[in-house]
């Protein structure tokens, strides 16, 4: 077997006698069809899979798996974590404070509570942000790509929304979903968040509409081409307070990792014993 480097002890435990040639992966990095075809099952501790490009090889990840992912709940948080950061420049604020300086009026933020959070994709990470977004007495509107008013009600919600957070699988109707024309929809007061996919934003549309103050800020903790960062974006992050980037950690928390490699070697156990 191949596995990666984060994988703990209680999950290798698990797998270390399993006689089969096994890919398991998580999201450190991306595989190629040529790197892939030389195993015979690929298994991945993700519910996206679009870093691997296995075809036609057995493949077995967390997509689907509805009622053991309801008890994880890292992305969720994560999502909440970029929120306050990003309404309250906590980032920006740290730094200015770790050279020498304390100006509180100079990082005066916003408030949550009676604000509009926009949920754009209404599957498990989605409920659970909606569940927080209850708590700090917001209200919510939801878009699902699936929504039969389509694209129309997506820009009642983007108009609507102090708070826009994306949680949508990676597939050929979320490609590219957040353009231009959808970010110009936005208030000018508003916040946009996303800790699904890379590739469902254009980049260099959120980078335009950062650079032209047309949002109040943005805050991702995905890039389309993993782990290369745009220098459009690596600059606006780098030399501004309205972008924060974190390294796609969102799903990456001691408890979610343990609970996932296990679920995962446990069902890598079950395929090769099937065979």
């Amino acid at each position: 077997m191949r596995i990666d480097d984060t994988w703990g002890e209680k999950a290798l435990e698990i797998v270390k006698d399993i006689n089969a040639n096994v890919l398991a992966t998580s999201l450190n990095r991306s595989y190629s069809h040529d790197e892939c075809k030389q195993f015979d099952l690929i298994a991945s501790c993700t519910t996206g899979t679009d870093h691997i490009d296995n075809r036609d090889i057995p493949l077995i990840s967390l997509k689907g798996e509805t009622d053991f992912l309801q008890d994880v709940w890292a992305t969720a948080e994560h999502t909440w974590a970029l929120i306050m950061a990003l309404i309250r420049n906590i980032p920006a604020a740290f730094k200015d404070v770790q050279q020498g300086h304390w100006d509180r009026e100079k990082w005066q933020g916003t408030e949550l509570h009676g604000k509009t959070l926009g949920i754009v994709g209404y599957g498990r990470v989605g409920q659970q942000v909606a569940r927080f977004a209850e708590a700090f007495g917001m209200d919510i509107m939801i878009y699902d790509p699936n929504h039969p008013l389509g694209e129309s009600y997506l820009n009642t919600v983007l108009r609507r929304s102090d708070i826009v957070t994306v949680h949508v699988p990676l597939n050929d109707k979320t490609r590219g979903m957040f353009g231009i024309n959808q970010f110009a929809q936005m208030k000018p007061t508003a916040y946009f968040v996303n800790t699904s996919r890379g590739a469902v934003v254009n980049e260099d549309a959120l980078v335009n509409i950062l650079f032209h103050k047309l949002i109040a800020g943005a805050a991702i903790d995905v890039v389309e081409n993993e782990p290369h960062i745009p220098h459009n974006l690596g600059s606006l992050a780098k030399y501004g307070k309205r972008l924060i980037i974190t390294p796609h950690i969102s799903g990456c928390t001691t408890e979610s990792r343990e609970k996932t490699q296990l679920f995962i070697a446990n069902k890598i156990k079950e395929y090769v014993n099937g065979l």
